[in-house]
């Protein structure tokens, strides 16, 4: 089947912009996961401090005046992270060196607070991990470090710790190019983004060999931070309308199962982020979004991006989000991710246009309450 019609400071601000983000899926009835699983992920990991050495650090949102614990105490600090389906490991990268010269990928066991190491790159950078559903694989970005090196999709085996690239079709097939790859609900298909080619490839993967056994396309993709439905069934993703003087984006999803694209909502003439999929039926969508009309005297470098929520009909509610703060600064919102229940969506909030220490807070999904959990932070996960 092939689909068509239709970037550790530096990093973190462009995760921030676009927001970043695959959000941890698996509705348990679809995903074949024990039943109740994400309805435990109602505590947060994320990165502080955002600017300098980050680490890992744990809170519970409804615990009110507990301090936050420190899970992490990596000299040279984490650079990214991801969560597993069921909430208690977490992947991270973290940096070996001041220079980012060499990255390592390690696990940390959130019930025992242990932690090992899963990939050891010499002379490489190796992030932006993400967890196979039955927890048995890592993909993940792998770079050297030389000048010019391109970034490729490897695979760590978590239990034998050992990792190598993920490679095409055909005896003489070579390690992938890609960035941003996620394993969706559906253990043997991992996503990636073609950057060259501005698009997602789909791909049925050998976790044992590496090799890839069928691939589908998703053509005309600017925005690599797409999202897996909680079922497997589909991916959402930002389109540009290439052929329209407006620079204008379009919310997409694409149907795996039944080889389709349309649009999920009629946004145009907005700027979008990523979307991050409810957990149970009936799906939403939450997408950061900036409002087509601006308020008076208002310039579209001070309009912030506002969080929406788009229902399985298509239909958009208003923004769930403050556009200013107490001062009457404009806010922008990013990094979305839900929580075990769907009560709450976790998200990282900057003055517009991103300017200062970004903060990450939690929003009811029906806009009646939100509640601040850390300052110069990003990045938050859900885990149980």
């Amino acid at each position: 089947m092939r689909l068509k019609t239709f970037d550790r400071l530096d990093r973190v601000m462009l995760l921030i912009v676009i927001s970043l983000g695959a959000a941890v899926w698996a509705l348990s009835a679809w995903s074949a996961q024990p039943s109740g699983l994400q309805k435990h992920k109602q505590r947060l990991v994320y990165l502080a401090p955002a600017f300098g050495t980050s680490d890992l650090y744990l809170s519970d949102p409804n615990t009110a005046n507990k301090p936050a614990e420190r899970l992490t105490n990596e000299p040279f600090g984490v650079y990214d992270f991801a969560v597993n389906i069921t909430g208690h490991l977490i992947a991270y990268s973290a940096d070996n060196d001041a220079k980012a010269q060499s990255r390592d990928l390690w696990v940390l066991n959130l019930d025992t607070r242990q932690r090992y190491r899963v990939a050891s790159c010499q002379n490489a950078l190796c992030n932006t991990p993400t967890w196979r559903a039955d927890d048995a694989l890592l993909a993940f970005e792998y770079r050297q470090t030389s000048a010019g090196a391109p970034t490729q999709v490897w695979l760590a085996d978590v239990g034998a710790r050992k990792m190598y690239p993920l490679r095409g079709q055909g005896d003489t097939a070579k390690p992938v190019l890609g960035v941003f790859p996620k394993w969706s609900p559906n253990a043997s298909t991992l996503a990636y983004f073609d950057n060259a080619q501005e698009q997602i490839l789909v791909a049925q993967v050998d976790g044992i060999t590496g090799a890839v056994t069928g691939t589908d396309i998703i053509e005309n993709v600017q925005n690599p931070l797409f999202t897996w439905s909680p079922d497997g069934a589909k991916i959402a993703y930002i389109q540009h309308q290439v052929d329209d003087a407006l620079n204008r984006q379009t919310l997409m999803q694409a149907d795996l199962t039944k080889g389709t694209v349309e649009p999920l909502g009629e946004f145009l003439d907005r700027q979008l982020a990523q979307p991050a999929w409810s957990n149970a039926p009936p799906l939403r969508v939450a997408v950061a979004m900036r409002a087509r009309a601006l308020p008076d005297g208002e310039t579209p470098s001070q309009a912030g991006q506002h969080i929406w929520l788009v229902s399985a009909g298509h239909a958009a509610t208003s923004a769930i989000t403050q556009k200013h703060n107490t001062n009457g600064e404009p806010l922008s919102y990013g990094g979305l991710r839900w929580s075990g229940d769907d009560a709450w969506i976790a998200v990282v909030r900057n003055l517009a246009p991103f300017l200062g220490e970004p903060e990450v807070w939690v929003m009811r999904t029906d806009g009646s309450e939100q509640k601040r959990v850390a300052q110069n932070a990003t990045l938050p996960e859900w885990v149980r």
